[in-house]
């Protein structure tokens, strides 16, 4: 991993600078792996399995501005910004995969031992993006009490089609500076108080680099009569259709805040109030089979946001040689689903088979699948209860809700049966000081949304459950458990509630202790400061009693869930790492 990075700032004459900047990243992965034979997971890996795998990216991202800065007869202050910038980024990726080895000795360093009908090699594709933007900013005050912000930017990006590659997109803010007027500055307990005021849009480009690209892949054409003959050549035959009209996402945006600060500053509260409209969204739809293809990308949908943000910071002691403050954020979000191009819904699936719904007016992402009532206790409950077509019910497994009271279970009682929406997210931070020692400490969570886990399905976390499971789940019809734990086999958890799971955690993200070396010691070594600091992150995480993961902040994000209207899938997740540091930080 190498970046570098070059910028100047030059003042040209008076109240005019440029700054040219150059930022250069250069990123390479090797991937060296071998499994023998004897850790085999599947019957293809007879023989062990060898993986070498390649991939490299490359960024380059250069910016130019001028800044003109002038104040006029002491109340009018101005600052005029221009520039433009453009981002360059490519890739590329090559996997190579064998297996069927005669032994394990050479490992993967002779690839081709491997049986020749299981190799494969693997091309992820180069791809190349680039952004062209040019944006400009005006800032104006009138004394120092009403002020006035202006901005547009023109952002071109290749990863659109060519009827649609620029977006345009404007933002005006007003504030005032309340505490200067006469009628407040009378007032001692209010040491500060602005309002503020902005619209503005903003445009989204977060798909791939070929989604509007027709790709070729290798194909056989045929020719002659008869049975002919078949020739290699390259057609597109991708399951993605382009789409040239493809263009920007785009949002609306207002908000409305307040900035009061009491009592000398001890007291400081920072509220927003945003409300933002999202239309032409980017998210992936089925394509007509006349079409040969499965999908294609489309500005369609409207999505509604809103919400409030609130920091409030508190300076709860102040002395000479102790101190203590205290900095609280909370947060909510409310979302809805406006617009689905004329649809009333529409329902995806995940990698899993696991569905999703988008209903017009309901939250723009919910889970779709079955309720559940616990397990079926015997024989004679199954026989006597609804079930499927299809005998997936058993005993043991788990008693799917009959929504419709139709007599029968089948996909008209799927239902919404949760969301990945958090109610609300908030964090504290308390900082403490007490002679040249340091100390701060750091408590965040999320309170609500759910995910879909489907860890819970694999063996490897049912096998790190086991002894919850051997507790409470059903065993036989003498042995029926706590009457809510499954056995594993029945009707999929997946497709159910049961896999739904209360993803609100709390945690102890971070602890620094930290020493300041005295200013006159500082000084006898010549510098102008010295800092010895210890920070320990993740000490502590706790979560819903229903929560079964190992990472309830996780979430899959490639194919498929880089789709607009899919999210909150686990599979996979790493856990939340523990981590020590210790450093120096020196001020020469």
């Amino acid at each position: 991993d190498f970046v570098t990075s070059l910028a100047v700032d030059w003042e040209l004459v008076k109240g005019l600078t440029i700054h040219p900047q150059l930022d250069y990243r250069y990123q390479t992965s090797v991937g060296d792996v071998y499994r023998a034979s004897n850790t085999s997971q599947d019957a293809n890996d007879n023989g062990g399995i060898a993986q070498i795998n390649n991939s490299f990216n490359q960024n380059l991202m250069s910016e130019t501005y001028l800044t003109f800065s002038r104040t006029f007869n002491e109340n009018h202050a101005l600052t005029v910004m221009a520039g433009h910038s453009y981002n360059w980024d490519t890739g590329r990726g090559l996997y190579t995969t064998a297996r069927g080895f005669v032994n394990d000795i050479l490992q993967n360093e002779n690839m081709n031992a491997g049986n020749p009908n299981l190799r494969q090699i693997y091309n992820d594709g180069y791809y190349l993006s680039k952004l062209l933007s040019f944006y400009g900013r005006i800032n104006y005050s009138l004394k120092d009490k009403y002020l006035l912000t202006a901005t547009m930017r023109a952002d071109g990006s290749t990863k659109f089609g060519k009827n649609n590659k620029w977006g345009y997109f404007p933002s005006v803010s007003v504030g005032w500076r309340m505490s200067e007027e006469n009628f407040l500055k009378q007032v001692d307990a209010i040491s500060g108080l602005k309002l503020r005021a902005s619209f503005g849009a903003t445009g989204d480009n977060s798909l791939t680099a070929d989604a509007t690209t027709n790709l070729l892949y290798s194909a056989l054409y045929s020719f002659g009569e008869g049975t002919g003959t078949a020739t290699p050549g390259l057609a597109n035959i991708s399951d993605l259709i382009g789409n040239p009209d493809l263009g920007w996402a785009k949002t609306h945006e207002f908000d409305v805040g307040l900035d009061l600060s009491l009592l000398k500053n001890r007291i400081n509260l920072v509220f927003n109030y945003y409300y933002s409209v999202t239309k032409d969204m980017l998210f992936l739809r089925t394509a007509s089979s006349i079409t040969g293809h499965t999908q294609y990308w489309t500005n369609q949908g409207k999505v509604r946001n809103k919400g409030i943000e609130l920091t409030l910071d508190t300076y709860n002691f102040a002395k000479k040689n102790f101190s203590w403050n205290t900095s609280l954020n909370f947060s909510l979000n409310r979302n809805r689903l406006l617009d689905l191009g004329g649809e009333a819904q529409m329902i995806k699936e995940g990698y899993s088979k696991e569905r999703y719904i988008n209903i017009v007016g309901q939250p723009a992402i919910q889970f779709y699948g079955y309720k559940t009532d616990g397990v079926w206790m015997s024989q004679e409950e199954l026989d006597a209860g609804p079930s499927f077509s299809t005998n997936i019910d058993r005993v043991g497994g788990l008693k799917v809700v009959d929504v419709n009271n139709d007599g029968v279970l089948d996909d008209k009682d799927m239902t919404v049966i949760g969301d990945p929406y958090p109610d609300f997210t908030w964090g504290i931070t308390n900082t403490f000081r007490f002679y040249n020692f340091d100390f701060s400490i750091l408590f965040q969570g999320v309170h609500g949304g759910d995910v879909i886990n489907a860890d819970a399905t694999y063996k490897d976390v049912q096998i790190r459950n086991e002894k919850y499971n051997i507790r409470h789940r059903w065993v036989s019809e003498s042995h029926p458990g706590d009457g809510r734990t499954p056995t594993t086999y029945g009707v999929p958890w997946i497709n159910t509630d049961y896999d739904v799971e209360d993803a609100s955690y709390a945690a102890l993200r971070n602890i620094t202790l930290g020493y300041t070396l005295p200013k006159h010691i500082s000084k006898k070594i010549h510098l102008k400061s010295l800092r010895i600091y210890v920070t320990a992150n993740n000490l502590w995480f706790i979560t819903s009693k229903s929560y079964r993961g190992i990472n309830p902040e996780y979430r899959n994000t490639s194919s498929p869930y880089d789709d607009t209207l899919i999210s909150g899938y686990q599979r996979g997740s790493f856990p939340m790492v523990m981590t020590f540091t210790t450093g120096i930080d020196i001020n020469f």
